[in-house]
């Protein structure tokens, strides 16, 4: 009765129309499935099925006009199916949803299949007919709109050096005498000025103009989601409610193409990992029905794309164990880490909490590739939280590729630029802000400490010592630290080139800009230098060890921080003390019941038992009432002290005052 017969691949002469066919099927096919979605979930709809009617007619007719005789009959086989559904000789089943379903995928297969003939060999090409008025849509090339980018930019250097050049005209003003050569030449300097500013106005509202031509609805992409999420719930035997919110954001076509399969993935991991089934999930009180939501919004000249769904958490206990089988880090460090580092284990190749992962099994396998993508490809960056609520994955990335604002930052006569986001901050910093504990040297800046880079290290280049300069601090949640140089030179927005072949995968550089004088700057590719950062972290942590003493005072250290305990730890041991550190009060509590200790260092605010809390339980339990305890902490207001008071607290030190021999001084005499 239905007849449906497709071909895998079909080859077509016109390109042009190749191209305008499959664009033309994309819209169309997304309103059936749209339509259908909706009457999945509501029930058969008369005014849906003569929509969906409409556009396979539509559909059909452009088909048949190129000879795509294989589609045309699939597409009459639905239209068939959809005019008994509408007449009820056919039941609108789950059965017939999914064959319907089905179809319309090799549908859009197909569409996607086609293949333009490569370009004639000896036939004459016809002039194209003169184009009918009626069309709604222009059909852009997107390759031709990035070589009009770049034609823009190399446009923007030349003004560039006409910039240069009216700055030596201004410079020879003051080595010309007489007053007529001066009047002269202001007036040709101000007639330069003028047509540079004009001229810089309109490059600028051309790239602007050029570059919307790329900036398309995020809906255009989300939606199409919503099939996917469909059929995977239905294999899974899941109900979902999939909710696109993103309003009128858009975003450059070509990132969320390449954003397409890691959401993707995303997506299918909600469905067969997060949400439960409908009985499971009204055995835990929830409705039936999970939630996924998608959502895009701007931050500043970021994409920030959320993808959030209301199944089952994260086990990160299961995380732990994982790790610690595998001894990637040793089990008294995997109790300090937060659920958020943890979850950056999710990320690593071949990571799962699953023993029988496959492609689609177990937490964490191909999540290395999606952050591959997010951060070195497109130059962003992904975080995943998981509570009680939802799981929450939160990409964030730059709203173009071809320009961005950076700070151009001078070190050993070397220039680069840094690419600005939201986590980065720069800061002067002298002698007496660099600290070295061992093998490590710190920044103390803002009430914090952060690991220092240097970027003649990163780079491999000479420099002389320095004792002073600029400090870039790069506040990654997971990973704080900050690289040191001599100086930032200017913050502006710069064209992103591409590295030419075979300099295209240097380490640590993303890519190439422009100086005013035409001279090159190597663009700093910032997640290369946070992977460096991590690893170094590990290497030197696991060449410290701790020292034998002879007199052994043992102190219990309290610090959610990583970075700011290590420092203290380091600098106890160096002074002679055994130190057990561990990330908040609840943990200190429990490990003094095991052990005895001569004193409690110990931060204010931590997770689960802050450090006021912790000290209130020590003071009021007669066992551990005489053991000292000092708070060191950036609050220095006088109801913190009055407080600490109160509980009997021995002693406070402020990390904003931080200082080695003062840090080690007090705490021999509260003993």
């Amino acid at each position: 009765m239905y007849k449906f017969t497709i071909k895998k691949r079909v080859f077509m002469e016109n390109k042009e129309l190749f191209d305008v066919f499959k664009q033309e099927s994309d819209e169309r096919m997304q309103i059936v499935v749209t339509d259908m979605l909706t009457m999945e979930e509501l029930g058969k709809n008369d005014e849906k099925i003569d929509e969906i009617l409409r556009e396979l007619h539509g559909l059909k007719g452009a088909a048949r006009m190129i000879g795509l005789d294989d589609i045309v009959e699939t597409i009459h086989a639905l239209e068939e199916m959809f005019r008994d559904i509408k007449t009820e000789k056919m039941e609108f089943n789950k059965g017939v949803i999914d064959h319907i379903f089905s179809e319309i995928d090799k549908i859009i297969d197909y569409a996607n299949n086609l293949t333009a003939v490569p370009e004639n060999k000896g036939k004459e090409e016809k002039k194209p007919e003169k184009e009918s008025k009626s069309h709604l849509f222009l059909n852009v090339n997107f390759e031709k709109v990035d070589k009009l980018i770049n034609e823009i930019n190399d446009y923007t250097i030349f003004f560039n050096n006409l910039y240069l050049i009216k700055k030596d005209l201004e410079n020879l003003l003051d080595s010309v005498n007489g007053e007529d050569y001066k009047k002269e030449i202001k007036q040709t300097y101000r007639k330069i000025d003028t047509i540079l500013k004009r001229g810089t106005i309109k490059i600028k509202s051309i790239h602007e103009a050029v570059f919307a031509l790329r900036m398309v609805p995020v809906d255009t992409i989300f939606n199409r989601f919503k099939k996917d999420v469909r059929n995977v719930a239905s294999e899974e035997d899941k109900k979902v409610e999939f909710v696109v919110q993103s309003g009128d954001i858009e975003a450059d076509l070509h990132i969320l193409r390449r954003l397409s399969d890691p959401i993707l993935h995303i997506l299918r991991n909600a469905v067969i990992h997060g949400i439960e089934r409908p009985e499971d999930r009204k055995i835990k009180g929830k409705n039936e029905k999970g939630i996924i939501k998608i959502s895009a919004m701007y931050e500043g000249n970021n994409l920030v794309v959320k993808i959030s769904n209301d199944g089952k958490p994260i086990d990160y206990e299961e995380i732990k164990s994982v790790i610690i089988e595998r001894g990637i880090v040793d089990r008294s460090v995997i109790e300090n880490y937060s659920n958020e580092k943890l979850s950056q284990f999710l990320f690593t190749m071949g990571f799962t909490t699953r023993k029988d992962a496959d492609y689609t099994s177990g937490r964490g396998i191909g999540l290395d590739a999606v952050k591959k993508i997010v951060e070195d490809e497109l130059k962003g960056s992904i975080y995943l939280s998981s509570d009680e609520k939802e799981t929450v994955f939160t990409l964030k990335i730059p709203l173009t590729l071809s320009s961005t604002d950076a700070a151009i930052i001078e070190d050993a006569g070397n220039r680069f630029a840094f690419p600005i986001t939201d986590e980065l901050m720069f800061v002067k910093y002298g002698e007496k802000d660099l600290r070295q504990i061992e093998s490590k040297v710190y920044l103390l800046k803002n009430n914090a400490i952060y690991p220092v880079l240097f970027l003649n290290d990163i780079l491999q280049y000479d420099k002389q010592i320095s004792h002073g300069g600029h400090a870039l601090i790069v506040d990654s949640k997971e990973n704080p630290f900050s690289i040191v140089f001599d100086k930032v030179e200017d913050i502006k927005n710069i064209v992103i080139n591409k590295l030419p072949y075979p300099a295209e995968n240097i380490p640590f550089i993303s890519g190439v800009t422009v100086s005013e004088g035409g001279n090159p700057i190597l663009i700093m590719d910032l997640n290369d230098i946070k992977k460096f950062a991590g690893n170094e972290g590990i290497v030197r942590k696991s060449k410290i060890k701790g020292k034998e003493e002879k007199r052994v005072i043992k102190v219990l250290l309290a610090e959610d921080s990583p970075t700011t305990r290590d420092v203290e730890t380091s600098i106890l041991k160096k002074a002679g003390f055994d130190v057990k550190a561990v990330g908040n009060g609840k943990l200190a509590y429990d490990l003094l019941k095991k052990e005895h200790f001569d004193v409690v260092v110990s931060d204010i605010e931590m997770p689960e038992m802050n450090g006021f809390e912790l000290a209130s339980l020590i003071k009021k339990n007669e066992k551990y009432s005489d053991i000292p305890i000092i708070i060191v902490t950036t609050k220095d207001d006088n109801e913190f002290i009055q407080k600490g008071i109160e509980i009997g607290v021995d002693g406070y030190f402020l990390k904003s005052k931080f200082n080695e021999e003062d840090f080690v001084k007090k705490i021999e005499n509260v003993i």
